[in-house]
């Protein structure tokens, strides 16, 4: 998911500005007294809401269009509320709800009916994620010793309930992830609902065997190396299933219990790290289990090479290109980044084999005189052929690129949340969906007002949720298209956009 960066408006006067807010229940109006509040931008400077549930901040600094704040209190989601601000001008009578989380407890026993302690529990939903419908962890939680569990912090919807065995496994690997009522897939059994502030609680499960598939082969030990140096693993991507086996002295591996799926196997040099590092050995290669065992399978790891991968910021239309900050982040490590040069170019240094996702945005702190009305964000990121803005590249070890970032120059459209009389609604949570996918969110201010960047023109749907879950949720995207807003972008001047918030 590409995240959406806040548009600042640079200048060279500094100017004092502040901002009185109470922070509320959303649920029942009450003042919510010791939130914390982090002022974004600002050092990070930290204050608590007092016993009537205020806070005043007060700052010199540049004339943003806005103030960012991070709004949390144990028992309610965060808020990250966005307040418009003037110059030597104060913000007074600000009013940002906090919505009461809910939580979902039960407790965990294996087929003989002792307690399933040290288990993973992950509250599960689907996510519209780099334009696909995805089943995505939520909230997680560890099972204590009685295989008592409990998933705070959970906003209102639907959750599956998954569920990684913990010390169930070390003595019975038949035990693999599943869904709390036993099952391998998510049905309508373990799909578990919450309300605003409801703790749910009885929601037990009784975990059970799964013989599955085996999968069997052999690494080609690289000369001079032991079998003892090396391991051999499974992954999925979708419920984070993770298989281990050692290898024989003649490299001969398998790996039993898997469950019909997605995998990658995968061989590489053991560390203390756990992680991949120039010149370890590593094979991996991709794995479909489905109803019958697998053998045969044959991995020859070869030495990783770190790989600089160069590229170049264009602008659509031609001209010279604004400054930008490339990051990729990848399987393996932390992310890389670089800035391009005058000319736009760039250079990606050291990165190994493995998946990244393309994350470009403006260099801010090299574009400070530019009007922010004129600054061009990324339409296009081709890796050699491919197109990978949305979807991420792939590194093998072999392909340098080029990757070309193309700039253009987004539809700004101006817009405001209301409720059904017609009132503001301050700091609601929008995002944005077309036939390409997920295209951005937005947290609106204090009066309800917003601003978005929509990168090309077309059809769209805006939605909107009071509650500020930062991830968009695929149930209430489902349940909400007919009162979503349809509007259609076209290039240049459009109409400012009315988004209704849906009755609860």
């Amino acid at each position: 998911m590409r995240v959406c960066i806040p548009l600042f408006l640079f200048g060279s006067l500094l100017a004092a500005q502040t901002v009185e807010v109470e922070v509320f229940d959303s649920l029942t109006g009450a003042p919510v007294a010791g939130a914390s509040v982090i002022e974004n931008g600002a050092g990070n400077a930290v204050s608590r809401t007092d016993v009537a549930g205020h806070f005043r901040t007060t700052r010199t600094a540049s004339p943003v269009i806005s103030f960012g704040f991070t709004i949390s209190r144990a028992g309610y989601l965060t808020a990250y509320p966005s307040i418009a601000s003037k110059p030597n001008q104060s913000v007074t009578n600000v009013r940002i709800p906090l919505t009461p989380a809910a939580v979902i407890s039960g407790k965990l026993v294996d087929e003989d009916g002792f307690p399933v302690d040290h288990a993973n529990v992950q509250a599960m939903a689907y996510r519209v994620m780099d334009g696909e419908r995805k089943l995505r962890w939520v909230v997680s939680a560890v099972s204590n010793d009685l295989g008592e569990y409990r998933l705070k912090g959970l906003s209102a919807g639907s959750y599956y309930i998954g569920v990684q065995p913990g010390h169930a496994r070390n003595w019975d690997g038949r035990y693999v992830f599943q869904f709390i009522d036993g099952a391998l897939q998510p049905g309508e059994k373990n799909l578990i609902e919450v309300k605003a502030g409801q703790e749910r609680s009885g929601v037990d499960g009784t975990l059970a065997k799964h013989e599955g598939i085996t999968v069997a082969g052999r690494v080609v030990m690289p000369e001079g190396t032991a079998a003892r140096q090396m391991s051999v693993d499974v992954r999925d991507s979708v419920y984070h299933n993770f298989f281990s086996a050692p290898l024989q002295s003649d490299g001969a591996f398998e790996i039993r219990h898997l469950a019909p799926g997605s995998y990658i196997l995968r061989a590489r040099t053991q560390n203390q790290s756990g992680e991949v590092r120039a010149g370890d050995f590593l094979a991996t290669s991709q794995l479909q289990v489905e109803s019958s065992d697998l053998t045969g399978l044959l991995l020859a790891p070869r030495a990783v090479q770190p790989i600089d991968i160069s590229g170049s910021v264009v602008q659509e239309g031609g001209g010279a290109p604004q400054p930008m900050m490339i990051v990729v982040s990848g399987t393996y490590g932390a992310g890389i980044s670089a800035r391009s040069a005058e000319d736009g170019s760039f250079t990606l240094k050291g990165l190994l084999p493995g998946h990244y996702i393309v994350n470009a945005q403006p260099d801010y702190r090299a574009i400070r005189t530019r009007d922010a009305a004129s600054i061009a964000f990324p339409s296009s990121a081709r890796f050699g052929e491919k197109e990978v803005l949305e979807s991420g590249l792939e590194v093998d070890g072999t392909s340098t690129g080029p990757l070309q970032i193309k700039l253009k120059q987004p539809i700004m459209i101006a817009g405001q949340v209301v409720d059904g009389a017609g009132n503001p609604v301050p700091n609601a949570f929008l995002w944005v969906i077309s036939d390409r996918g997920f295209q951005g969110w937005r947290i609106v201010d204090a009066k309800g007002a917003f601003q978005f960047e929509f990168r090309t023109a077309g059809d769209y749907r805006i939605y909107a949720a009071g509650d500020q879950a930062l991830i968009p949720d695929f149930e209430y995207i489902k349940a909400h298209e007919k009162d979503s807003q349809a509007v259609r972008i076209v290039e240049g001047q459009n109409p400012p956009i009315v988004v209704r918030l849906p009755a609860r």
